[in-house]
């Protein structure tokens, strides 16, 4: 037998090699590959060296395929040679060994009747799945698919089983939009000069409360701030390469801070650790934004009566309203962040904020593990 895998040895350049066979340990098993699925997003802007991926040469990349066992190690028990599997996160090779976690990369069994080549795409599939699902859609809201590849193509159907009415999918290619339209999707949208009155009319005004936003681009996301409805929830699934278009905080033609018209902007993909000075950046411009817009107003946090007392509430409404938000976003497990906003600015919170922050966390660090099981659940919604 002979192993060979694809590698990226440099930007534009991609090649089949030889490589050793991989040698199991007693927990693993040894897969050899039916197919293994190229992603439109991952494998490209490795290609292109686009600017949020590793620029570490050479790399081997692939992540949904699908084969069969060749041999198990001398530990394994519940699975056998020749038995069909997903691969997941296993790279683009002839050959490759794993050990099953459930929660986890390596490999999962696959059914006997299922066509290995649709199962070399379970992976990538799971990724519009998730989006689908992070949007939190309740049967009978608005929801809208925006990117219509593969991933977004799954998010179409997960978003029909899921109720949505209607369901609006989003796309520049006819093709795509008609295979949306075929796959449940109530309406199919090109995002033109007329797409946000569209979206109003099909919608009779209620716009988006659940998007799945799969093309990467920011222009795509800004369009979607501008059909969220209040309160609406946005799922990042693709992953945005380059910041092309800037994100408007408070979109024409009424001025509607991010946080307080999107309130859930949540990605699949997770956030590098370089990007934290963005998110310190944005924390602050929609702070000052909101205490802004209503200088007056104790400010409206969700679940914020879920974690703090009546007295602790009485005293946060006697801060400010930036104080309050900062408070706030510390104590749920933004506190580097807030202080790190803080820094940018030259401010600080006040005696009064800070001896509050103390108050509440010293009280959450007091729980028991069951209050603080209880809590968690109470917070999360």
């Amino acid at each position: 037998m002979e192993n060979r895998k694809i590698l990226f040895t440099a930007p534009g350049k991609a090649e089949l090699v030889s490589c050793e066979m991989p040698r199991i340990a007693p927990d693993e098993v040894l897969i050899e590959t039916d197919y293994t699925a190229i992603s439109a997003g991952t494998e490209r802007a490795n290609l292109l060296d686009m600017p949020n991926v590793t620029h570490q040469w050479p790399k081997q990349l692939g992540y949904s395929g699908s084969g069969r066992i060749v041999e198990v190690g001398a530990a394994v028990q519940d699975f056998r040679v020749g038995q069909r599997v997903l691969m997941d996160h296993l790279g683009h090779c002839a050959y490759a060994k794993a050990r099953f976690q459930a929660n986890g990369d390596g490999f999962y069994p696959v059914p006997e009747d299922v066509d290995p080549l649709e199962a070399a795409f379970v992976v990538v599939g799971s990724m519009g799945v998730q989006g689908a699902r992070k949007t939190r859609l309740q049967m009978g809201e608005a929801a809208m698919v925006t990117g219509l590849g593969i991933l977004g193509l799954f998010a179409v159907q997960s978003m029909v089983r899921m109720g949505a009415t209607p369901l609006i999918a989003v796309d520049f290619a006819e093709d795509r939009r008609r295979v949306a339209l075929e796959l449940g999707a109530d309406y199919a949208l090109a995002p033109d000069a007329h797409f946000v009155e569209a979206v109003r009319e099909l919608t009779e005004g209620r716009m988006i409360q659940a998007n799945v936003e799969v093309t990467g681009s920011s222009a795509a996301l800004l369009q979607s701030l501008q059909v969220a409805a209040r309160g609406g929830r946005i799922a990042l699934t693709g992953c945005t390469r380059v910041s092309d278009v800037p994100i408007d905080q408070t979109p024409a033609p009424t001025p509607t801070p991010v946080f307080t018209q999107v309130p859930a902007v949540e990605t699949v993909h997770g956030v590098k650790a370089e990007d934290e000075v963005p998110m310190v950046e944005t924390l602050v411009t929609v702070v000052d934004t909101i205490a802004k817009e209503d200088a007056s107003a104790s400010i409206q946090i969700v679940n914020v009566e879920r974690l703090v007392t009546t007295e602790e509430k009485q005293a946060l409404d006697t801060l400010p309203v930036k104080e309050q938000i900062l408070t706030f976003l510390s104590v749920i497990g933004f506190e580097e962040q807030v202080d790190a906003a803080l820094e940018t600015t030259g401010e600080a919170l006040s005696e009064s904020a800070q001896a509050l922050k103390a108050q509440i966390q010293e009280r959450v660090a007091a729980m028991t593990e069951e209050e603080a099981i209880t809590f968690a659940k109470s917070i999360s919604g």
